[in-house]
Protein backbone atom coordinates (compact mmCIF):
# COMPACT_ATOMS: atom_id res chain seq x y z
CA UNK A 1 0.00 0.00 0.00
CA UNK A 2 1.15 3.52 -0.83
CA UNK A 3 -0.13 6.92 -0.15
CA UNK A 4 0.57 10.64 -1.66
CA UNK A 5 3.71 12.10 0.02
CA UNK A 6 4.96 8.84 1.91
CA UNK A 7 8.08 9.63 4.38
CA UNK A 8 8.76 7.42 6.95
CA UNK A 9 5.74 5.75 8.43
CA UNK A 10 6.88 3.14 11.40
CA UNK A 11 4.05 2.61 13.46
CA UNK A 12 0.07 2.32 13.80
CA UNK A 13 -2.86 0.73 15.66
CA UNK A 14 -5.71 -0.56 14.67
CA UNK A 15 -9.24 0.60 15.89
CA UNK A 16 -10.80 -2.20 18.29
CA UNK A 17 -13.56 -3.35 15.27
CA UNK A 18 -9.82 -3.74 13.29
CA UNK A 19 -11.64 -2.00 10.38
CA UNK A 20 -9.76 0.77 10.68
CA UNK A 21 -5.40 1.14 11.04
CA UNK A 22 -4.79 4.55 12.49
CA UNK A 23 -1.29 6.05 12.30
CA UNK A 24 1.43 8.52 11.36
CA UNK A 25 3.96 9.56 9.02
CA UNK A 26 7.15 10.51 11.12
CA UNK A 27 9.12 13.08 8.74
CA UNK A 28 5.90 14.80 6.93
CA UNK A 29 5.35 17.38 8.65
CA UNK A 30 9.22 17.98 8.73
CA UNK A 31 9.75 17.63 4.66
CA UNK A 32 6.06 18.88 3.47
CA UNK A 33 5.64 21.61 5.99
CA UNK A 34 2.12 20.68 7.17
CA UNK A 35 0.35 20.45 10.22
CA UNK A 36 0.66 17.42 12.37
CA UNK A 37 -1.37 14.63 10.39
CA UNK A 38 -2.88 11.42 11.50
CA UNK A 39 -4.13 8.78 8.35
CA UNK A 40 -6.83 6.55 8.76
CA UNK A 41 -6.95 3.62 6.43
CA UNK A 42 -9.91 1.24 6.05
CA UNK A 43 -8.65 -2.26 6.31
CA UNK A 44 -11.79 -4.27 6.25
CA UNK A 45 -10.67 -6.04 3.36
CA UNK A 46 -7.22 -6.21 3.66
CA UNK A 47 -6.43 -6.98 0.11
CA UNK A 48 -7.63 -3.60 -0.64
CA UNK A 49 -6.89 -1.23 1.52
CA UNK A 50 -8.70 2.36 1.44
CA UNK A 51 -7.36 5.85 2.53
CA UNK A 52 -10.17 6.43 4.67
CA UNK A 53 -9.41 10.25 5.62
CA UNK A 54 -6.42 11.74 7.38
CA UNK A 55 -6.11 14.76 10.51
CA UNK A 56 -4.92 17.30 10.31
CA UNK A 57 -3.56 18.28 14.15
CA UNK A 58 -3.32 22.06 15.48
CA UNK A 59 0.73 22.12 15.88
CA UNK A 60 3.62 21.22 12.96
CA UNK A 61 4.73 18.81 15.88
CA UNK A 62 6.35 15.89 14.37
CA UNK A 63 4.14 12.65 15.17
CA UNK A 64 5.34 9.95 16.61
CA UNK A 65 3.69 6.62 18.03
CA UNK A 66 -0.26 6.63 18.60
CA UNK A 67 -2.32 4.36 20.32
CA UNK A 68 -6.48 3.60 20.41
CA UNK A 69 -8.45 2.74 22.90
CA UNK A 70 -11.80 2.59 22.13
CA UNK A 71 -12.66 5.54 20.19
CA UNK A 72 -9.70 7.58 21.20
CA UNK A 73 -6.14 8.01 19.97
CA UNK A 74 -3.43 8.53 21.88
CA UNK A 75 -0.95 10.59 19.96
CA UNK A 76 2.79 11.45 21.24
CA UNK A 77 4.67 14.03 19.46
CA UNK A 78 7.82 15.34 19.95
CA UNK A 79 7.45 19.07 21.01
CA UNK A 80 3.90 19.07 21.33
CA UNK A 81 3.00 16.52 23.85
CA UNK A 82 0.47 14.44 24.42
CA UNK A 83 -2.60 14.68 21.61
CA UNK A 84 -6.42 12.99 22.48
CA UNK A 85 -7.88 12.32 19.23
CA UNK A 86 -11.63 11.48 19.17
CA UNK A 87 -13.02 8.50 16.40
CA UNK A 88 -16.13 9.24 14.35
Amino acid sequence: FGYANAEYTHQGWLTEDHDFFIFDDETDEQNIRHKTKTYVLNVRKLSQPVMAGTHLGRTDAIDHNLYVMGDVVFQANYRAGLNVLQLD
